[in-house]
């Protein structure tokens, strides 16, 4: 059956959501506060989220460390692809698939094309003797990254991706822009992913407290998307982005 009409149209009960930040910023944290989280951590850094969220039950693999020895940093792409596909045989145990984050898993990808054999005559340039990216390798690059960010979404689970910030400034006006942490087109694109993006933030309040939340709304600096009405500044917590969605699942 090639078309269908409304009367068959479900609204999914599953968001994908982009989050950046600096480093400190709160985005595993943020991560951690959805329902039962499967963590894919680059950075093995999720002991302030477990602290925040005491009791919280969650999965989590490392993509850099295999049967206890680490993973050679030019087959870590692969490796990560892999963690992806072993969900699937147990969908039942996790509501949440987090990649935590994209900036190192973008680095993992440059060192497994940079580990294929060269497209040009001369061999793959280098840089301080590492081989580097020729422009040639940034399209299958794009294809990858599209290719891993679909898989997530596959699995009909919600998506949470974590990504540093990066910032340009225009050298006449001043104005700082930020972005996606990653490598390529991506940069500009990876936004178009996802129905939420969210900049993650942190204030200090007291002398040994600190706020975290999220912004929500697009500004000329930072492309958000906010799907389901959250305000501009928004203290994350499930129940609400639940509530929005019109779902009762909601975290007791």
């Amino acid at each position: 059956k090639l078309m269908q009409d409304s009367s068959t149209y479900a609204e999914s009960n599953v968001i994908t959501t982009l989050l950046v930040g600096v480093p400190g910023s709160g985005k595993t944290c943020v991560a951690m506060g959805f329902p039962r989280p499967y963590f894919l951590s680059t950075d093995h850094k999720l002991g302030n989220a477990i602290r925040r969220y005491p009791g919280k039950k969650f999965m989590y693999d490392y993509p850099d460390i295999l049967a206890g020895k680490e993973v050679p940093m030019t087959m870590r792409w692969t490796q990560t692809g892999a963690l992806v596909t072993e969900p699937t045989k147990h969908l039942d145990k996790f509501d949440t698939i987090v990649a935590d984050n994209l900036t190192d898993i973008g680095d993992y990808l440059q060192s497994y094309i940079c580990s294929q054999p060269a497209m040009s005559k001369g061999g793959r340039p280098k840089a301080a003797g590492i081989a580097v990216m020729e422009q040639s390798d940034w399209q299958a690059y794009y294809v990858l990254m599209g290719n891993f960010l679909s898989n997530l979404k596959l699995l009909g689970k919600n998506v949470v991706v974590c990504a540093h910030e990066a910032v340009d400034k225009d050298e006449v006006t001043g104005t700082l822009t930020y972005y996606p942490l990653i490598g390529g087109k991506w940069k500009t694109s990876l936004a178009s992913q996802f129905n939420n993006v969210w900049q993650c933030k942190a204030t200090q309040v007291g002398q040994n407290e600190h706020r975290y939340f999220v912004t929500t709304r697009p500004t000329p600096r930072m492309m958000c998307i906010n799907s389901l009405d959250l305000p501009t500044e928004f203290d994350f917590t499930w129940d609400e982005v639940a509530r929005r969605m019109g779902n009762t699942n909601l975290v007791k």
